[in-house]
């Protein structure tokens, strides 16, 4: 299943709702779900009272200070550098929520398949240089964990940066070295 992780950049606006599950970020309007890691008082009086509206099926965040919103749901947090082994006790974190986003899709609404709007590191506020940098070496780790299945959009940064292998490529792989070996039995048996 696919699921969309949709941030705050300028490619978000390019998505189209196709059906599948949406999560956002913060104060991204009209998800499925929704992924806030930051604290109520870094928000605005009107980003603040935009996300204790938002009517979602599931407020993921590990913070308490966000419990009166609809659909609280806490989830506990480790850095993805800890224990990545344990992935099925925590959710892994990075420096930013849509790498927690991402991190939910496969847990909970298991995503074979993610895609990134919105997740652009470009000009980012916040995020740049050393954290843009390992926020990329994040996002990759976690990728090639999960098998390549985080597609970041063409005009983000992260695009070309992160890992990228897709499951079908180590499928075809595999059907490859059984093919090898089926052809190897038939002249085999033929000789």
């Amino acid at each position: 299943m696919t699921v969309h992780v949709i941030g705050l950049g300028d490619t978000a606006k390019q998505f189209r709702p196709d059906g599948n599950p949406t999560i956002g970020v913060n104060d991204v309007k009209g998800c499925d779900y929704q992924v806030c890691v930051d604290r109520p008082q870094v928000f605005k009086l009107r980003r603040y009272t935009d996300i204790c509206n938002l009517d979602v099926k599931a407020f993921y965040t590990h913070l308490e200070e966000w419990k009166d919103v609809k659909g609280y749901t806490p989830i506990k947090l480790k850095n993805i550098h800890a224990h990545n082994d344990r992935w099925s006790e925590f959710i892994p974190s990075s420096n930013n929520s849509p790498f927690v986003a991402c991190c939910i899709a496969w847990h909970f609404l298991g995503a074979t398949e993610i895609k990134l709007w919105g997740v652009d590191f470009n000009d980012h506020p916040n995020i740049k240089d050393e954290m843009r940098e390992q926020a990329v070496k994040d996002y990759g780790l976690l990728n090639k964990k999960l098998g390549g299945i985080i597609q970041a959009h063409p005009d983000s940064y992260l695009y070309g940066k992160i890992y990228t292998q897709k499951k079908p490529y180590r499928f075809g792989k595999a059907l490859r070295l059984l093919h090898h070996s089926i052809f190897a039995s038939v002249i085999k048996c033929n000789l």
